[in-house]
């Protein structure tokens, strides 16, 4: 018998929780869903705003890691051009030894000239050879720019799209609330009328 009461108590509960739901205005379930999709608002702009700022500090520290790279591959050229210079220095300094005491043949001094040569050519290739190296690098950095870019790109329309579904769906919302709002002054209009006329404030 007890239990039987507890299930009717309990049935009854249950249709006072939801007439107390369904007791619930048009214009609270409205402000409530403005309040809503503002705090959906503020809550998609500080995602955005993270991987955004994700994806800023991922470049940052691989522009740091190029740029590290640039200086490294400067430095290690700059040393290798030094030994070189330093080297060939040496070389001048004897020969110029050698002119003073004893000096060379013809034969000798054309053999000196082409060795000159050889030394040009191959300050030549070795520059060629830097240019091609640093513009292959610069190369591989321009696509990967390029498809930095283009992730931005599908990024943004992405998000555009989805603003765009939320605008039209809350466009929607917007007409139905005017449309709401010019029906409740009309019944408030036709109401006040029928006071005025039974005498009635």
């Amino acid at each position: 018998m007890n239990k039987k009461f507890l299930i009717i108590g309990a049935a009854l509960l249950g249709l006072g929780i939801a007439g107390a739901v369904r007791s619930e205005t048009y214009e609270e379930k409205y402000d409530e869903t403005q309040a809503k999709e503002e705090r959906h608002d503020d809550k998609r702009d500080r995602k955005r705003d993270n991987a955004d700022a994700k994806r800023e500090r991922v470049r940052d520290n691989q522009l740091e890691r190029q740029a590290a790279k640039d200086a490294s591959i400067e430095n290690k050229r700059e040393v290798r051009d030094a030994k070189k210079d330093a080297k060939r220095d040496r070389q001048l300094s004897k020969q110029a030894f050698r002119d003073v005491t004893n000096p060379l043949t013809p034969a000798q001094e054309a053999k000196r000239e082409y060795k000159y040569e050889k030394q040009a050519i191959r300050d030549q290739r070795v520059e060629a050879k830097r240019d091609f190296r640093d513009a292959k690098r610069e190369a591989k950095r321009d696509a990967k720019l390029e498809k930095q870019a283009a992730k931005d790109e599908y990024i943004e329309a992405k998000r555009d799209a989805r603003d765009a579904k939320i605008e039209a769906r809350r466009d929607k919302k917007e007409a139905f609330h005017d449309k709401f709002e010019e029906a409740l002054e009309k019944r408030k209009a036709a109401r006040d009328e029928v006071f005025a006329e039974n005498g009635q404030d």
